[in-house]
């Protein structure tokens, strides 16, 4: 595993900042109709782009336990309006909470139940681009959509769609991640109309499931929508984006070139206390594949830059993303804590939902940052 070329770890416990390199390039050529940008291994300096990245802390949510609904029983989602105010769904008190872009908190709205603006199992909390919430119930198999003040417009029922990761674009197309059933699992990536009419796969892949058997790392799909509607996928186990316009024409492939990262003896024993400590009245066999996945995550921020999760850390535990421009050169790199799960990248703020810190309660946490 390649360590960061700076660590200002112990200077700046607050900032994470991670220089480029200057002596690679970006190849761009065309294949089959297709724009394929080649990166290397490192970010490549680009005239007027940023070489650095800098996250500095200025917000956190969920701490202060003793003042009411300033803290949350679970956390699952977050959204950011274009005001800066902050919306989170826990799945436990079946509540959504509104916080100003101070931390204050504006309103609260939801409550279990099967009415209107009522949910189950609320999964997903989602700020359309018509400025609407639309949250996803896994266990009522709905959309409900909502004004940003909690008002209730529509329930649509997603029965007919099989249960798994799904983004909505702008026309209500819904993007879905179908994970496969039984031995011979086919895993697909498909696309629906607003009525949820399966129109267009874009990939799929068998995998052999064993009874039994964990692989805590399976090969998966991670994925995210565009302000234009550009549907940007990729598969765990490649360093291949690609970018699909609302036709379902890929317009652009995005590599870029990567080491392996060997699964250590360490790691499996982490993983495997983990397991059992979540299911100790079940017996089950962990099995490791060699090495980590590419990516663990993809999401995109309101510059329709592209970022990648890593299994890669630099020598403190950080975890390196991966920035590309809307043009997919690679440009700029940096690190977050290992429980710091990236949800919203919006007006220079980064936002992360943590679902268990260090005193055991989730938080949301927020930085600015700086690109210099």
């Amino acid at each position: 595993m390649e360590k960061s070329p700076i660590n200002l770890a112990s200077f700046l416990p607050l900032v994470f900042l991670l220089c480029i390199s200057w002596t690679q390039e970006i190849e761009i050529k065309t294949e089959d109709g297709v724009t394929v940008v080649y990166n290397p291994k490192r970010p490549v300096r680009l005239p007027g782009f940023p070489s650095t990245i800098i996250l500095k802390e200025d917000l956190i949510i969920g701490e202060k336990t003793e003042k009411e609904d300033y803290w949350f029983s679970a956390l699952n989602s977050i959204a950011v309006d274009n005001s800066g105010n902050i919306y989170t769904l826990d799945p436990k008190d079946i509540k959504i909470r509104v916080f100003d872009p101070m931390g204050l908190l504006l309103r609260t709205f939801g409550r279990k139940g099967q009415g209107p603006g009522e949910f189950s199992g609320p999964g997903s909390l989602r700020i359309m681009a018509d400025g609407n919430l639309v949250v996803g119930d896994i266990l009522k198999r709905t959309f409900t959509y909502l004004t940003l003040d909690g008002k209730h417009l529509k329930t649509v029922s997603t029965s007919k769609l099989p249960v798994g990761l799904v983004r909505i674009d702008s026309g209500g197309f819904v993007y879905q991640y179908k994970r496969g059933r039984g031995y011979k699992a086919v895993d697909e990536l498909i696309k629906y109309d607003p009525n949820l009419n399966p129109i267009m796969k874009f990939h799929s892949f068998e995998r052999t499931r064993k009874s039994r058997v964990i692989n805590p790392f399976p090969e998966g799909y991670y994925f995210d929508v565009t302000k234009d509607d550009d549907f940007i996928w990729v598969l765990s186990s490649t360093y291949d984006i690609h970018v699909v316009d609302p036709n379902g024409k890929t317009i652009r492939r995005i590599v870029k070139d990567n080491d392996p990262i060997k699964i250590t003896n360490a790691d499996k024993d982490r993983y495997t206390k983990e397991a059992s400590s979540q299911m100790p009245s079940v017996r089950l066999r962990i099995e490791f594949p060699d090495y980590y996945p590419v990516s663990s995550r993809l999401f995109i921020d309101d510059r329709d830059q592209i970022y990648i999760r890593t299994y890669e850390k630099d020598a403190q535990g950080g975890v390196y993303h991966d920035v590309f421009d809307p043009e997919g050169r690679y440009i700029v790199r940096f690190t977050l804590p290992e429980n710091e799960q990236v949800v919203v990248i919006k007006n220079n703020k980064l936002y992360c939902m943590i679902r268990e810190n260090e005193e055991g309660i989730p938080v949301v946490k927020r930085y600015t940052i700086g690109w210099k």
